[in-house]
């Protein structure tokens, strides 16, 4: 429900888009945009990730739009842990549902004109920790112990010593200012 005092007014086009992704119909005949690039329906999740939408002039709503069309995606998918933060997921568990995962991640977001990038990508593993699976071996091997997620660390190790020295050094900058 449009509350424009509260900033949560969404315009009709932008809700008309939002259920059209959700529902999985096209939106848009092939056509140049703004930015030089091509855009069509295939794309079209791209688009709404790099160009946001913006309802009267100051609410941006590309990223709404984004994760409410990959919700069911995310939802599909049988890690027993998934993170999810925008375009960043974070699916944990044994290797082989994992990787499973990240086939259907590829597929399904390929479908949609998605592309996972596997020079972004991470493997937070044991040093001892093998895989046989192709693409999850085609990603970056970080140690438990350097491990982060969204900037927080995730076990003892390095990671939380230098994220412990930062707010030790913050707290000392702060106590001399003082």
């Amino acid at each position: 429900m449009p509350i424009a005092s509260c900033g949560l007014r969404l315009d009709d086009e932008a809700v008309r888009v939002a259920v059209a992704l959700r529902l999985g119909l096209g939106l848009c005949a092939a056509h140049t945009c703004r930015c030089g690039s091509q855009a069509d329906w295939a794309s079209t999740l791209s688009f709404i990730k790099w160009h946001p939408v913006e309802s009267q002039g100051t609410t941006p709503v590309g990223p709404l739009l984004f994760c409410n069309t990959i919700q069911p995606l995310l939802t599909s998918l049988d890690s027993d842990m998934n993170l999810d933060y925008l375009d960043d997921v974070s699916p944990g568990g044994p290797a082989d549902v994992v990787a499973a995962d990240v086939v259907q991640i590829a597929k399904v977001g390929g479908d949609m004109g998605l592309h996972l990038n596997a020079s972004k990508c991470e493997l937070i593993a044991d040093p001892n920790f093998s895989t046989t699976d192709v693409l999850l071996q085609s990603f970056t091997r970080v140690d438990v112990c350097d491990a982060s997620l969204l900037g927080a660390p995730l076990f003892h190790g390095s990671e939380l010593d230098k994220s412990w020295n930062g707010c030790c050094g913050n707290w000392a900058r702060a106590a001399e200012v003082a």
